[in-house]
């Protein structure tokens, strides 16, 4: 949902605003709450035209697409020459999912967000080659923390005593994380490059 705090707050700023979710109650919240210009679907599914958008952003999206490439590609297509691309995605070499992991293999428990909820984990060496690889230029890339509470699944949910204490030892590991390159969310900004192609 920060994507449609995002653009309401750009459209404020004097931005003219598209979005796109694959959920229709976000679409209706984001049109009935804020009046904001949104579609169902995917973003490849669109008919924007060609080098038509600035700037694109993909808040926490990508890692539930089913064809990441695609939909880079697809942004690459709608985005000007020297537009912009913002990502944010959760870092699967994060020091809190990277140790949590090795735990989870032996007591067999991991709220981390496995499929269906994310189709795909990226790392950011992972990210960065896709980013790439979709006729982009990485020119900025910052190490996050993501709440301990969506890691942890704990929204809406009762407290057990395993999540008690996966969050008493994790919550260090994940404040941590960006101080040492190692954050479990991370953002990159990528620029579509004037004579780029998507390969």
């Amino acid at each position: 949902m920060r994507c449609w705090f995002f653009l309401a707050a750009a459209r404020e700023k004097g931005w003219e605003c598209w979005g796109v979710d694959l959920s229709s109650d976000l679409v209706s919240f984001a049109q009935e709450r804020y009046g904001l210009n949104v579609a169902t679907g995917a973003v490849e599914d669109q008919e924007y035209p060609r080098d038509f958008f600035d700037v694109v952003t993909l808040w926490d999206v990508l890692e539930h697409t089913l064809d990441p490439r695609k939909t880079l590609m697809k942004i690459h297509e709608i985005l000007r020459p020297g537009g912009l691309l913002f990502v944010i995605t959760p870092n699967i070499d994060g020091l809190y999912p990277s140790v949590s992991y090795r735990l989870a293999r032996v007591i067999n428990y991991w709220p981390h967000p496995t499929p269906p909820a994310h189709a795909f984990q990226f790392s950011k060496r992972t990210l960065r080659r896709l980013i790439q690889g979709t006729g982009f230029k990485i020119i900025a890339s910052q190490d996050r923390c993501i709440r301990l509470g969506y890691s942890l699944n704990l929204e809406g949910r009762r407290l057990s005593a395993m999540r008690v204490m996966y969050a008493f030892f994790f919550l260090p590991l994940g404040w941590f994380g960006p101080t040492v390159g190692a954050g479990d969310e991370v953002l990159m900004i990528a620029a579509k490059e004037s004579d780029g192609k998507a390969r």
